[in-house]
Formats: C-alpha cells, structure tokens, sequence
C-alpha cells in the first residue's frame, strides 16, 4: 500500500514540478520577447541592430524570424528593416547577411503587391534602395524552385515579390530569370514577372511580353486562343517531344449574350438539344464498357512508356435543325458562338506502344495556355526540361473541361472490335462568363502596364459593360503613368482619353480620364475639361476636373481664367481653385468684388496670396459677413501698416466672427514686434475684452439693452482671441484687463487667459485657478480637461506653495482623467511637494501608450534637479524627451505614435522653458540615422514656424527613406512653399513610395485649391 502511495506522490508532485517548470519557461520566453521588441526600437542604433541581428537568428528554421515578425506591429518589422539596411551602408562586416534579412522580410511577409510603380510596404521599398546588393538575393529567390517550391502557395507570393522587386530594379540581366518565370503554375507569379519584364523593357524580353499579352488581348477582344491537350496522369512526364499531345491554337470568338440574335438564340437552342443527345449516346457506349470490364476483359496494365498522341480534331456546331456543321481544319481560324452556346470537341487519340495502351487519359481544352495542372514541364534547378511549350499562361485552366476515357490493352483476341490502338473523345465546350473573363484579362492587363496594349484598351473604353469601360480607363492611365512608356504612346493614350474618356456615359471613367489627363500635363485637353467642367450632370466629375484643369501647364489655364469668370456662379466658383501665379492677379479680383458670395469667399480661401493688401481691406466692406472675417484672417499675415488700421476697424463690426478674426489677426501683429507693441491696439484689444464681457457689446452682464434688435450680441471668441493676443505683453492696463476676463466663466476665454498667470502677468489669483480646477457639484459647471490642465500648469509655475494649492492639486492625484492626474503631479512636484511621486513614478511607467506620453511630456517640463528628487525612477524614466523617442518605435501604429511624438514636441516647443532644449534636439533629429526621428524633427520645425524649417524640408524631400520624405511634402503644404511645387509634382508622379505620393498630392491641394 505504501509503495503506491509513495508512487501516486512521486507521480503528483511530478505533474506540479512539470506546471511550475511550463510556467516559469513561458514567463521568461514573454518577458525576453517583451525586451527583444523593446530593443528593435532603442534610441541607440547599436542596440537597435543587435536587436534585429538577434531577430533574425531566431532559431535554425529559416520561418521562425517571419512568424515571429508576423506576430508584432508593424512598427516593430519596420524597425527591424530600417536597422539592417543601416547595417548595410555602415560597413559593418554583416552587410551581406543583412541584405538576405531584408529580402527575406520583403518576400514572406504577408501583404498585398500594387499595381504601378508605388508601394507601401516598408521592406519592399528597402530592397529598391538596396539596389544591386539585393539582386543575388531576388534572383535565387525567384529561380530556386523545387517541386515543393512549385506545389504550395506559400511560395508563389516569395517569387511573386521577387519578381516584382526585379523589375523595379531595372537590371538587365533579371531578364532570363524573369522569363522563366513566366511559365511558372501560380498565375501571381506570372503576373508579376510580366509586369517586371515590362519594367526592363529589353529587346529580349520583347517576345515574351508579347506572348504574355497575345491571349489576353485576344480575350478582352471575345477571342479564346484554345488549344487541346492530351495527358496520361503522369505517365508521360518523361516523353521527349510533346507535340503530338498538343493541338491548336483554334480560335473561338464569343459573341456576349445580350449582344446575340434571335438567329443566334435559335442556333444555341438546336445545339444544345443535339450535344444532350450526343452526351448520352456517349454515356450509354462508356457504361457498356465498363461492363465488358467487369466481365474481366480488361488485362492489367503493362508498365512502359507510352507513344500517346492526337490523330486529329473536329469540332462543330449546329447549324440548322439537327445537323452539324464540321470544320475540317480548325486550327488557326476563328470559329464564332455566342455566350453560354455548346461546341462539340471531338478527339482522335492513338497510343501506338510499345507499352499497354493507357487506361485514364484525360483530354482538356485550354483558353489561353496548353500547359497542364500537373505541371508536366517541371522546371530542375530554374531550366525547363522537354519540349518548349508555349509561354501564354494567362487564362490557364480557366475553361478547362475534362473528361476521362477508358482504353483497353492491346492483347484482347483479334475478333474483338476494341482492340484498335485508338479511340475518340467527344467534349462539350461552353464559354459561360465573358464578362468576368474579360474583367480578369484587363486586371491583368493593369499590371503589366504595356503601351502594347493601348489600341485594346482603347476599344474596351467604349464597352456596354461598365466594369470593362472603368478597367480600361484605369489601365490606360496606368499607361500613361509608367516612366517606360514612349511619347507616342503616351500621346495616343491622351488622345483616348480626351475622346472616349471624357464622353464616356460612366462618370467613374470620365473622372479616371480627367485625372490621367492632369497626369499627362496635356494642354490640349483643356476644351475637353473646360466643356465637362460646364456641363457635366454630375458634381464630382465636375471636381476632377477642375482639380485637372489646375495641374495643367500655366499657359494653358490662364488662358482658360477669363471665359470662367464670365460663366454661371456655380462655375465661378471653381476659378479661385485655378490661380498659382502672380499673372491671376486681375481675375482674383474681379471674383473677390463679384455679387455671388461664396465665389467672393472661395477667392480669400484659394487665392488670398494673389490679393494685395488694398484688396483685402477692401473686402471688410463686403456684405458677406463670413468673407468679412476671412479678409481680417488674411490680412493678419500682412506686416503692412495699412492692414493694422484696417483691422482696428474691423474690432467694431456687427459680426462676432469678423471681430474674432480681427482680434487674432492684431495678436499676431502684435506678436511679431513684441518690443515696442502699439498702444493703440493694446487699447482696442482691451476694448474688446471689457465690452464683450456680457450678452451684449458694451453692456454689463446684468444690463439689457433698451432696443434688443439694434443691439450687437457678444462673441466669446472674439473675447478669448483679444485675450490670447495680450497675453504675455508688458502692458499694466493688459495685466487688468487678463485679470478681469479671468472671472469668465467660457472655457475658451479661460483657455486664453490662463497663461497670463503662469508668465505672472496677472498676480494674485491662485484662487481663481484652484476654483477652475476642481470638479464641481454640477458636472455641466466643471471646466473640460484643458482648460483645467492649463490651470494647473499655471497653478505650479505661479509658485502658489500654499496649504490650499498643495491641498487642492493633491486632491486631482485621484481624479478620474490621467491627463490631469499627471498634470498634478507634475505641478506638485515642481512646487517641491513628494505627494506627487507616486502618481507620476506609475504614470511614466503606464503600459499604456498615450498615459505614459502625456506623463513623459510634462516630465520634460520638469529641471533636472526636480526631476533628481523624484523616489523611484529608474534613470531611463528620467528623461522626458527620451521616453517619447522611445515610444515612438514602441507596439502599436506607426502614425500614431508619430503624430503623438509631433503633439508632445510642438507642447515643448511653444514652453519657453523647454524650447532651448527642444530646439538643439530637433536639429540633433535632423542627421539622426533613423527616418522617423527625421521626418518628426521636419514636422515640428515647420508646425512650430522655426526660421531653419524651410533648410530641413528642402532637404528632406530628396531623402533616401519614404517616411521623411512624406513629412517633408506635408510641410511644403503647411508652409505655403510655392516655389516647390514642381518638386511636389515629381513626387506625387513619380515617387516609389504611395505614402509619399498621397501626401505630395494632398500638398498640392493645399497650395492650389483648399483652404489654408
């Protein structure tokens, strides 16, 4: 008894020592992984390309690296990426190896392969900066296939990349790699390699582009090039001439069914009836067959080769009534049906021996490829063995219709009349989805971009199916897109477009057409727009091409300029979108006078930069009150005397919004000589302040006007904006009209206000600022987070140590928002309070992004000696800026992380306690080897309107990496850099990166047609 209680224990506390062990081993795997990814994004680059080194050396399986990748952001395998190309062009003596990294990220890692020359994936675009040191790599990527290569589709998407990162390479000899590849089984790979052979354009290629194209053009035509294959289940793998097992090609033109007959209708129907009755004669002969074989007739098969062939093909249709009309000698001649109507196939097959005759054969007809399913040209080590078949692969086994025939040996007794070496195979052919085939050929077709193709796209344009019409209007302008396109084609592609394109019934095609014509820069096409612009029913056809119009040659649309001005309101309102130059000066002003009050409005949006500054004044005349506080907008961008006098006026108007505009336009006047500010502003400003303190202008809040409908109603906004500009002003009759508006109880006035405590401006009213923080009774009456925030930075930078204050923010450590959570305990430690290191020591250490950022931005506000006393921290928590770089290559989103790393620096940047800081660490980002702390310090720069920012963003728009290159094109926008703006054009045409792209185009947008 005691020997199994002894062997029941040792079997218990093996089972809990085996739990215990599982446990601690997948807690060490999670916390080693945690810092392995926390690694790939260290500020140090040596640690950063440890990190990736360590990734990719996960294990001797070559797949563990990409499931590992797989299972994190993407701002995780893009740091990894960025570090080994770093690794690359450093030196370091495993470039080599690296280069085979990023290859391997860029061919298994999961996503989808554009059309075009723009990408988006990270790893893909490095191998095109890698250039010639990734093309071993490619090349022994997309030829080193095996059977195993070849039969799993985990592999097509490899071969699929590597082709496409060839062709984008542009290196000759990917060439014959490339051709190879075009036979492969998986039709992505196909696809691929026929659009980098495409790319190289080399004379070799020529005639397997050709090739490639044949069928497809054939199909986008209604034309199927068909062939009959005859294979024998693998039997024949090793049979050295394969010609007599292939036929054709024969050609079957379809007709679409709504385009048939009633003679056609009538002729589908006879035929139909007849192969029916044909397909059971069939069936009846098959099971007699079968039954002489299970009388034991049929001998076992012999092993040996076997000299299977076809003798001959008929095929045929009805004509009228029951008869078939056969055609001897198909091959090469077009044979016409309509849509869903029958062929009959019929097959001669001989097996002439030495073997047994083969007993499952099958027969199959193929549109657009002879080659089997079962890969009888198996490729050895890259090469094809065995007779060259045909390298149209496009529509493969698509159409395919099989049928299995059985055959008997060839010993039967000589008075039986199976015992001929041959026998027929009858097929019933029906092509039943044109459409769709034609939908796929153009896809295609879109990927290749060939200007080959230009003419069958052209007739595809004008299509009764609107899916073709729109496809092909999408290719043809991938056509003129491609840098390998030749002038002339490009021209007949234009031509195209500017006809069929921009008359099609299909607003879809008439908006691709106007946007490829923009592309092209044609100005002939500006009739053609200018018509679609007048007259086009729809409105969003008649957005893109205005937007068209504005990206044509100058030329051209100032020529166009006058005759819109003259047109109906709804087409005036498009000029404004159309000015760019000095020369549009005149037209801008006719529109901005004109009686049609949204046109006047879209001038001051679009073209303000054109007006002169008379202009604008003038416009504070205007009837329209919203063009009225547009004008002040602009004009506050004017360092003209004239502008200030006009804006002084402007603070009286009867519209709350002018008088907001007006008051934010005099601010910036101010601020831009805050020496020697104008007292006469100053006192207007205070104006404002003091008379829009009630619900009506120059009233008491408890005062009601005597005639309420001549009374002007107050703005806060106008109130917050005549704040906000007096703030930080060394003005006594400033400090007490900010410290009256601090009584406010608006939250935008208070937003304004509240600074003026925290420069100590206003003195005296800590009291105030600890009523704004706390949370009221009514949650209607507490303040939103920001305003309260605010109040608490200035709460802390007043210097305000008393028992109340330190009481009051102690109170917020428990507040329900982790902004302003960490906001006091920021302020309670700046005040010398160690009440708040607890809150702020787990804020900085939150698992969560956004708390831990917000804790890291105040935490730079700090000194370091405040910073020193704070228990607990470890020395990589002690740096705010720090942390936030850190977090930028943190799990999670890319874009978020980076627009939060922008938020939190240009909050640092507009601190004059941290800005010094910030500055010297922005121009340090500027050579930083990472893209992204390039791109971020761009970013800032340009937001915070730093002199330097136009030298950093003309250097970055020719950066190597997409990602400062994106930054730099938002900030020609931002900045109202005209003088950039072919270079934007260049980019949003030409550049590898679709990212970069967008962002050039939204650029455009912003300096040519929408509002600043």
């Amino acid at each position: 008894m005691s020997t199994v209680v002894k062997g029941w224990r040792i079997f218990f506390y093996s089972v809990i020592g085996l739990a215990v062990l599982s446990i601690g081993w997948i807690t060490a795997k999670f916390i080693l992984t945690e810092r392995l990814v926390k690694a790939t994004g260290n500020p140090s680059l040596e640690v950063r390309e440890r990190a990736a080194v360590r990734v990719m050396n996960r294990g001797k399986d070559r797949d563990k690296p990409i499931k590992f990748l797989s299972g994190q952001p993407q701002t995780v395998r893009d740091n990894v990426v960025w570090a080994l190309c770093a690794m690359v062009g450093s030196g370091d003596p495993r470039a080599a190896r690296a280069v085979e990294w990023v290859v391997e990220i860029a061919r298994d890692m999961s996503g989808d392969l554009p059309p075009g020359d723009a990408d988006w994936d990270a790893s893909r675009l490095a191998v095109q900066r890698l250039g010639d040191k990734a093309f071993d790599a490619l090349v022994t990527t997309l030829s080193g296939t095996t059977k195993k290569t070849l039969e799993r589709d985990k592999y097509a998407h490899r071969r699929a990349v590597a082709a496409r990162l060839l062709g984008l390479l542009g290196d000759a000899r990917a060439t014959k790699p490339l051709v190879v590849a075009l036979r492969d089984p998986y039709a992505m790979v196909r696809q691929q390699a026929a659009a980098a052979l495409a790319r190289l354009n080399t004379p070799e290629a020529q005639p397997y582009i050709e090739d490639y194209l044949q069928p497809l053009l054939a199909v986008l035509d209604g034309r199927y090039l068909c062939y009959v294959r005859l294979d024998s289940e693998g039997r024949i793998r090793h049979v050295p001439d394969r010609t007599k097992l292939l036929y054709g090609p024969f050609v079957v033109t379809v007709k679409p069914h709504q385009l048939a007959t009633e003679a056609d209708l009538k002729r589908q129907q006879d035929s139909a009836v007849l192969i029916e009755k044909k397909e059971q004669e069939r069936l009846a002969l098959t099971r007699r067959r079968l039954e002489e074989g299970r009388r034991g007739q049929v001998l076992k098969r012999i092993k040996g080769d076997t000299a299977l062939e076809i003798t001959d093909v008929h095929i045929s249709r009805t004509e009228a009534g029951d008869r078939l009309k056969v055609v001897d000698d198909p091959q090469g001649k077009d044979f016409d049906l309509i849509e869903g109507e029958p062929m009959q196939v019929d097959v001669e097959v001989t097996n002439n021996g030495p073997g047994d005759l083969v007993s499952d054969f099958f027969v199959a007809v193929y549109a657009g490829s002879p080659l089997p399913r079962n890969h009888v040209d198996m490729p050895e080590s890259g090469e094809y063995k065995g007779e060259r078949a045909r390298d149209n692969r496009a529509l493969a086994g698509v159409f395919e219709q099989r049928h299995v025939q059985t055959l008997f040996a060839h010993d039967r007794p000589q008075t039986s009349d199976r015992d001929e070496h041959k026998d027929t195979v009858s097929l019933s052919l029906r092509f039943n989805t044109v459409e769709d085939d034609r939908i796929e050929a153009l896809q295609q077709l879109m990927y290749v971009g060939h200007e080959k193709c230009v003419a069958a796209l052209g007739k595809a344009l004008d299509d009764a199916s609107y899916t073709v019409r729109r496809q092909a209007a999408e290719a043809l302008a991938r056509i003129l897109q491609a840098r390998r396109t030749t002038p002339a084609a490009r021209q007949e592609v234009v031509v195209l477009l500017r006809g069929t394109g921009l008359t099609s019934p299909d607003a879809v095609v008439r908006c691709t057409a106007a946007e490829a014509l923009q592309t092209s820069g044609d100005a002939a096409s500006v009739p053609a727009l200018h018509a679609l612009l007048l007259n086009d029913a729809d409105p969003t056809v008649r957005l893109v091409a205005q937007r068209a119009l504005a990206g044509l040659p100058q030329a051209s649309r100032e020529k166009l300029l006058p005759a819109l001005v003259s047109e109906d309101p709804g087409v005036r309102l498009v000029a404004p979108r159309l000015f760019q130059s000095a020369g549009d000066e005149e037209v801008a002003r006719r529109l901005l006078f004109s009686p049609d009050e949204p046109v006047a409005r879209e001038v001051l949006r679009s073209g303000h930069r054109l007006l002169r500054t008379e202009h604008l004044i003038a416009a504070l005349e205007l009837p329209d009150p919203l063009a009225r506080s547009m004008a002040a907008r602009r004009l506050a961008d004017r360092a003209d005397p004239l502008a200030r006098v006009a804006l002084l006026k402007a603070l009286h108007d009867s519209d709350g919004k002018v008088r907001e505009s007006a008051a934010r336009g005099l601010g910036k006047l101010l601020k831009a000589n805050p020496g020697t500010p104008a007292p006469e502003v100053v006192k207007a400003l205070i104006a404002v302040i003091d008379g829009e303190a009630g619900d009506y202008v120059g009233l008491p809040a408890d005062k009601q006007p005597e005639d309420p409908s001549t009374a002007v109603t107050t703005n806060k906004k106008s109130r917050a904006a005549a704040a906000e500009a007096l703030v930080g002003l060394q003005a006594p009759e400033a400090g007490k009209a900010l410290r009256g508006a601090l009584d406010d109880t608006n939250p935008d006035v208070l937003a304004a206000v509240i600074p003026a405590v925290a420069t100590g401006q206003i003195k005296g009213k800590t009291d105030r600022l600890i009523k704004i923080i706390e949370v009221d009774k009514d949650p209607k009456l507490t303040q939103p987070a920001r305003v309260r925030r605010a109040a608490i930075l200035a709460l802390w930078k007043s210097g305000d140590n008393s028992e109340k204050a330190l009481d009051s923010l102690v109170g917020l450590l428990n507040d329900p928002s982790d902004v302003i959570k960490t906001a006091a305990a920021v302020a309670l430690i700046g005040l010398g309070d160690t009440r708040g290191n607890k809150v702020l020591r787990d804020q900085v250490t939150n698992k969560n992004l956004d708390i831990r950022r917000e804790a890291a931005t105040l935490l730079a506000t700090l000194t370091p000696d405040q910073v020193a006393k704070v228990d607990g921290l470890k020395k990589k928590d002690r740096n705010g800026l720090d942390i936030l770089l850190e977090d930028l290559y943190a799990r999670g989103s890319r874009p978020v992380n980076f627009n939060f790393l922008c938020r939190s620096l240009v909050f640092l940047g507009r601190n004059a306690d941290t800005k010094p800081q910030l500055l010297a660490m922005l121009q340090k980002m500027l050579t930083d080897v990472q893209p992204v702390p390039r791109a971020a310090a761009v970013a800032v720069l340009a937001e915070l309107g730093e002199p330097n920012a136009r030298d950093a963003v003309l250097k970055l728009l020719d950066d190597p990496m997409e990602t400062p290159r994106s930054a730099a094109a938002e900030a020609v926008g931002d900045l109202g850099l005209f003088d950039q703006r072919a270079k934007l054009v260049t980019l949003a045409h030409e550049d590898p990166s679709s990212g970069v792209r967008d962002k050039a185009r939204m650029a455009l947008a912003k300096l040519d047609t929408t509002a600043s």
